[in-house]
């Protein structure tokens, strides 16, 4: 059985809670939009922060 470096633990740590903080972020916002198709893409897609980053891009709060 081989072992996985520290950097690539690291580095999918690092990325698992990107993910994590990206969809809570995301989430939020499509909830506060009344945005279901996206709120449920997010729920079911596992893209490592990529659609809440593009959600979040493309719906951005006007201020």
């Amino acid at each position: 059985m081989t072992t996985l470096s520290p950097l690539l633990i690291s580095a999918i740590v690092v990325i698992g809670i990107f993910d994590l903080v990206m969809r809570i972020i995301a989430l939020y916002r499509a909830a506060q939009h009344k945005q279901k198709g996206w709120f449920i893409a997010m729920c079911l897609l596992s893209t490592a922060g990529i659609l809440p980053l593009i959600y979040m891009k493309y719906f951005k709060k006007a201020s």
